[in-house]
């Protein structure tokens, strides 16, 4: 594996090719129809635009293995065969809201929150 490489569960996802496309064993990864946009790590911004993507941070995942999570990661995992992506955009974004990832809504309630401790004070 080189240094553009990395594995995750059994796929291996590549450095895009010249057109901006990531592959999977030498094949196109399957994208989103939309992104979903997420914050990572300290709270910096990604927007996961493929099953892959989404699979990794399932796989890789932390926190609570909730159902919301195990159903996510059943969904995505299928859709890396032959299961619908639609469906498993679906599940992903209903794990990244039930966590509190999903970027639009981790904004609003970082500002609620911000807004109540200001009003507290």
């Amino acid at each position: 594996m080189n240094s553009f490489e990395r594995t995750a569960g059994s796929f291996v996802l590549s450095k895009p090719d010249n057109f901006g496309v990531a592959h999977k064993r030498g094949s196109p990864m399957k994208p989103f129809a939309k992104p979903v946009s997420i914050f990572v790590g300290l709270g910096f911004p990604r927007d996961v635009e493929t099953v892959e993507e989404a699979f990794e941070i399932l796989n890789e995942w932390v926190g609570s293995r909730s159902p919301t999570h195990e159903q996510a990661l059943t969904a995505v995992r299928a859709a890396l065969t032959e299961g619908s992506i639609p469906l498993a955009r679906l599940a992903f974004e209903a794990f990244t809201r039930k966590t509190g990832i999903l970027a639009p809504e981790a904004l609003e309630l970082a500002a609620v929150k911000a807004a109540d401790e200001w009003l507290a004070a």
